[in-house]
């Protein structure tokens, strides 16, 4: 899969801030989510046993990282943001009821999400599947995995900050359509979260970026991706050092370091 191109991009961040601001107003209305959609399944639990596997998977991906073209100026800072996964993300798990909320789909990037066309080829629709890591808190993690995992690379960096100000217009429709009671989040603080919850981007091009770009092989699945058998190791290093994989990469990962993702 080569990623989403300008017009399913903008398709899927449409529908995206439609499901976001029904849910922010679904709260004003009809007080806080059920613990077990609010959380999903990034919780403290969950953050103690991705310490102890993460601490092999980065080694490995570190050693992949050597090969990436200018990798010398960001190798420190990522080894460190990598080896402190937990302590990196487990303060942006917080919910900050002075930022702009939403129930984030948890899991947005192109597996689950479908396009319908109509009869002459031309896209008619967009829907979501796969609601079951659902997490209340920032559009931050929807808006980071759509576009730093999915999208082509034409478009990825260059259209990024257009894609951020496509996906707040629309949620400041639909707020307003929906009679979102409180103060309308700005660009600029969606932009201040983006910075802020820079972590989740990191996450994101080191774990989906690196699923979507993988040639299709017998051995991929959740069992060699979280393992460390011999075939394991030799499916995660295909994942980092396939050529597709690194053109992304190796564009992705300055540009985050520059703004102090890691």
């Amino acid at each position: 899969l080569e990623g989403f191109d300008m017009e399913h991009t903008k398709a899927a961040l449409k529908k995206l801030a439609q499901w976001h601001a029904a849910s922010a107003v679904r709260v004003e209305i009809k007080g806080p989510y059920p613990k077990v959609v609010t959380d999903g399944l990034v919780n403290e639990e969950f953050l103690k046993m991705m310490e102890e596997m993460g601490k092999s998977m980065t080694a490995l991906y570190m050693e992949c990282v050597r090969m990436y073209e200018g990798h010398e100026e960001y190798y420190d800072s990522l080894k460190r943001n990598r080896e402190n996964y937990a302590d990196e993300l487990r303060p942006l798990l917080k919910i900050d009821p002075n930022e702009f909320n939403v129930l984030n789909h948890g899991d947005f990037w192109a597996n689950n999400v479908m396009f319908q066309y109509d009869d002459a080829g031309k896209l008619k629709e967009t829907y979501f599947v796969d609601f079951q890591l659902t997490r209340y808190g920032p559009p931050i993690n929807d808006l980071y995995t759509l576009l730093l995992s999915s999208t082509t690379m034409d478009v990825k960096l260059k259209h990024f900050d257009y894609f951020i100000k496509y996906y707040h217009d629309n949620l400041i429709e639909y707020l307003k359509l929906l009679k979102y009671p409180k103060k309308l989040p700005t660009l600029k603080e969606i932009h201040i979260a983006m910075l802020k919850y820079g972590t989740f981007a990191v996450n994101t091009v080191a774990g989906h970026l690196s699923i979507v770009l993988l040639e299709p092989t017998e051995t991929a699945n959740m069992a060699n991706i979280i393992g460390d058998s011999e075939d394991s190791i030799a499916l995660k290093k295909a994942m980092y050092t396939n050529s597709r994989y690194r053109k992304h990469i190796e564009a992705l990962l300055p540009w985050l370091y520059h703004r102090g993702a890691f």
